[in-house]
């Protein structure tokens, strides 16, 4: 295991408690003395990479100008770990908080066979009971999360980048990931890419980590306007980000793709006939009393 070079590659932008505590977990776990740490800082302003520098001086700091977003900070980490001779890359997002001995258990299995991604099955609180983040299967053309029980082990299709371990074969098969075309969600079409190539892809139930989800706001009984939530499809970090979804429709569906890809704005557009028909508090007041 010395002899095997491991790179943990950490995208951050502009939260750096959460940053720090990431580190802190890894610390904690005696991670930071076995494996080397790139952190990737994606132009932060409130002073992340300086507060690194300070409490961890061993850790490799990458920075760029704040346009990188998730998958352009993986590619630029796994480009300098390619070129200082990496064996393993690890994935890890700095809200994703992995429990003792989960990350180097993912090691021991991506060493297991020469063509092997694994992740750990990512729960939203420590008390392991919800699910997040972890395997993905394409079922009748969709991507449909799969969660793992303590002893079982999903063979995915693809996974979702929090906590993900990968070999350098697979940079010598299909390249890095496409941060131009999947700029926020590079993972699943990148591993669903190494599916394809022949790799195996599992999650293990056994191996844990802690992530909250990200939640997204109801289009319909949501305070947002729609004209704001239109206006957020414009950034990279949105879902329906008109540049990602375009090439993920196209790349999963082919021409048939074109209708997968105007759906959600077709949505919002009726969404907002509705609201502009009928008073916020009505709509509330109808789901509530349809729940009841």
């Amino acid at each position: 295991m010395d002899l095997v070079k491991v790179y943990i590659i950490i995208p951050v932008h502009n939260r750096k408690a959460i940053t720090l505590k990431c580190l802190d977990n890894l610390q904690s776990l005696s991670i930071l003395e076995k494996y080397k740490i790139i952190v990737v800082d994606d132009g932060s302003q409130d002073g992340t990479a300086t507060a690194i520098s300070s409490l961890y001086p061993n850790i490799t700091i990458l920075t760029g100008d704040g346009n990188l977003w998730w998958t352009g900070a993986i590619k630029l980490g796994m480009e300098y770990a390619y070129r200082h001779g990496a064996d393993y890359f690890i994935w890890l997002n700095d809200d994703t908080f992995p429990l003792s001995g989960t990350m180097e258990s993912l090691i021991n299995i991506c060493q297991s066979s020469s063509r092997m991604i694994v992740s750990a099955q990512c729960y939203t609180t420590s008390d392991l009971t919800v699910p997040s983040y972890g395997a993905f299967k394409k079922v009748n053309g969709n991507f449909v999360f799969y969660y793992t029980n303590t002893n079982e082990i999903i063979v995915s299709d693809a996974l979702s980048g929090n906590l993900v371990c990968l070999p350098r074969s697979v940079i010598e098969d299909i390249g890095y990931p496409l941060a131009d075309q999947f700029p926020q969600y590079g993972d699943i079409p990148y591993t669903y890419k190494a599916k394809k190539w022949g790799y195996n892809l599992q999650t293990y139930g056994a191996y844990k980590a802690i992530c909250m989800p990200d939640t997204q706001q109801s289009w319909l009984l949501g305070e947002d306007s729609i004209w704001s939530i239109w206006q957020s499809f414009s950034s990279p970090k949105s879902y329906f980000y008109f540049k990602f979804r375009w090439y993920w429709c196209m790349n999963f569906y082919g021409w048939f793709g074109v209708f997968i890809f105007i759906r959600p704005y077709w949505q919002l557009l009726r969404v907002g006939i509705i609201r502009w028909l009928l008073p916020r508090s009505f709509l509330i007041y109808l789901k509530t009393n349809l729940k009841t």
